[in-house]
This record gives structure tokens, C-alpha cells and sequence, in this order.
């Protein structure tokens, strides 16, 4: 599975509105099997303003390069 960009999820989100999915709720997954959830309540984040290298797999995003949903 590769990590979504932001260029992703915005493709994912211009669908999903094309769809009438404009208004739902946005749920998040906890982990990649997609079964354990919480909603979204605020959007982009800087990784690197909150978490450390011990926290987040580096190898899959760095810390720069990474921002957080939650």
C-alpha cells in the first residue's frame, strides 16, 4: 500500500464531490487494515511540529515531508 500524497487525497476528494459525497463525514482509519476509526476534526499538520523520529516510520515519511490529519 503507498502512503497518499496530498495531491491524492485532493484527486480523491474532486471525486468523491462529483459523486454527492460532498457534505458526508470524514472518517480516518487508525491503522492500515481499516479497523479501528475516529473522524476527522482538523486538517494539515506538520509532523515534524509534533511527533519525533521515534514516533513515525521515517523510511515510509520523512518527517518534513509528512502532515497529519486527525
Amino acid at each position: 500500500m503507498n502512503v497518499l500524497t496530498v495531491k491524492d487525497l485532493l484527486e480523491y476528494c474532486k471525486i468523491a464531490i462529483k459523486e454527492g459525497h460532498g457534505n458526508d463525514k470524514i472518517m480516518i482509519s487508525q491503522d492500515d487494515e481499516g479497523n479501528g476509526y475516529h473522524y476527522l476534526f482538523f486538517s494539515f499538520t506538520k509532523a515534524s511540529d509534533i511527533l519525533t523520529d521515534d514516533e513515525i516510520d521515517t523510511d515510509i515519511a520523512p518527517l518534513d515531508k509528512t502532515i497529519i490529519l486527525g
